[in-house]
């Protein structure tokens, strides 16, 4: 499998899901700071996804976004 060199190349699944992920558990932890991580395993690499990227995705599933 294809590890990707960026958040960019990242399967745009994976951001969508961590988005819906980070705000669930924000909305369950209020006062923790919630970071959202793609751990790899076809090659040890750990990606850590930008707020604004999740932010701007979940905007876009939840309708938030003009395209």
């Amino acid at each position: 499998h294809h590890v990707p060199k960026s958040v960019e190349e990242a399967a745009p699944a994976y951001i969508a899901q961590m988005a819906v992920y980070r705000a669930l558990l924000a909305q369950t932890f209020p006062n923790h700071h919630i970071r959202a991580l793609l751990i790899w395993t076809a090659e040890p690499k750990v990606m850590e996804l930008p707020n604004e990227v999740l932010n701007d995705q979940l905007a876009v599933l939840t309708g938030q976004l003009a395209d």
